[in-house]
């Protein structure tokens, strides 16, 4: 999957639910949202030891994947210059719930909830929705 950026395409990785869904019970219950946070394939590694030197974690996040917006939309009808942003979506694991909390604001973190509680959850496309509603119910 790709998104555009200022210096032009960017592979990313693409959302994937399969190992939450093979994983649902051993304890990644928070699903969380990084908007306008690209990630590489090549990165998770990456991405892995740099939540844990951020956050303090003890558990790996689990990584959904990037998701790419669509227009928001004003009387079904789209918003110029909107949509587009490539949002970033991992799983918290609950005994790391405490730690991440407070400090994941500072980078503009949201938990899914949050997202769907502020019906901002509509920015994302229908496939992705539908595929986040089996194995994430809100």
């Amino acid at each position: 999957m790709k998104a555009m950026t200022q210096n032009g395409e960017m592979e990313v990785i693409p959302y994937d639910f399969s190992e939450w869904k093979e994983n649902d019970d051993d304890g990644y219950t928070q699903m969380c949202v990084w908007p306008s946070t690209i990630v590489e394939p090549c990165d998770e590694e990456k991405v892995q030891e740099w939540f844990t030197e951020a956050f303090g974690l003890k558990n790996p996040v689990h990584i959904v994947g990037c998701v790419i917006t669509q227009p928001d939309k004003v009387n079904g009808e789209p918003v110029p210059d909107t949509g587009g942003r490539c949002d970033f979506l991992f799983f918290v694991h609950n005994d790391d719930i405490g730690r991440f909390a407070v400090p994941r604001l500072q980078y503009g973190i949201s938990w899914w909830e949050d997202v769907v509680g502020n019906k901002r959850h509509k920015i994302y496309p229908s496939s992705f929705l539908s595929e986040a509603k089996e194995v994430y119910s809100w």
